[in-house]
């Protein structure tokens, strides 16, 4: 009996650990794009509730614009509507469906129209390979587990699946985040865009985390590659273009979210 629930406790874990995840990506090409919708946009109203939309009307539309833009140039059933948000940490990212927040401390960490377009494409191309779907797939495999096997308990064995579900997905994460660098600068160079941005805002990351050199270590317990590494990998394959925004189109992108009022 015993032995025999261990062999069902294994299989379940290789289907959930290895076959999900190697399924994500077919899985998520198959997910109907209305239903992909229909997340993005339960993610949004609770991102929403803390992630407020920056109030620049002429900045968000030229961030919309350069997101229809890229769009043209992808295979993605979604509508690409790209936006800033006020929140504490600079990050950009893309929510199934096709939504991309962009936050008022990421454009205020940027320094050129370069560095923006290049974050801004690589966000895109994750909607375009639906990432966010595969990891969506991942997580449900590891929480369907965690459910049928430690009932969603609070011991060891429930740690023990959330470190091993943990693993997995940053395994994939890695490759797709890779995936993204390479095929964002495919997109602007396909629009004869300046692709040298992603370098230098890569080396900028790097010093800002204290990275030194790449570490086989450190980057097998990241969930992105090593900051310097892809700073080397985009430097060798940036192309020379047109900037995305104009004078114009940068200033108001940078005044987007003007400083929050004080109380009274």
């Amino acid at each position: 009996m015993v032995l025999s629930l261990a062999a069902v406790g294994l299989t379940m874990a290789a289907i959930v650990f290895v076959g999900l995840p190697a399924a994500s990506g077919p899985l998520a090409r198959h997910t109907p794009p209305d239903l992909e919708r229909q997340i993005g946009d339960s993610f949004d109203a609770q991102l929403g509730l803390g992630m407020k939309t920056c109030s620049g009307g002429e900045g968000q539309a030229a961030l919309a614009r350069f997101g229809h833009q890229l769009q043209a140039r992808t295979g993605t059933p979604f509508d690409i509507r790209v936006r800033a948000v006020r929140a504490p940490f600079a990050n950009a990212m893309a929510l199934p469906g096709g939504r991309i927040l962009v936050t008022d401390k990421l454009i205020a960490f940027t320094r050129t129209p370069d560095e923006l377009s290049a974050v801004i494409a690589h966000e895109v191309a994750h909607v375009e390979r639906r990432h966010v779907m595969q990891a969506m797939w991942r997580s449900l495999g590891a929480g369907l587990l965690l459910d049928l096997v430690v009932g969603g308990g609070s011991g060891a064995g429930q740690q023990a699946v959330l470190l091993a579900g943990s693993a997995s997905d940053l395994r994939y994460s890695r490759r797709a985040e890779a995936e993204a660098d390479a095929r964002g600068m495919e997109l602007l160079q396909a629009e004869g865009l300046s692709s040298q941005g992603m370098a230098p805002f890569f080396r900028r990351v790097a010093a800002g985390d204290g990275e030194k050199a790449a570490s086989p270590l450190r980057e097998l317990v990241s969930s992105h590659p090593d900051s310097l590494r892809r700073a080397q990998v985009s430097a060798a394959h940036a192309r020379p273009g047109a900037a995305a925004f104009d004078t114009q189109a940068w200033a108001s992108i940078r005044a987007a979210c003007p400083p929050a009022r004080a109380p009274h």
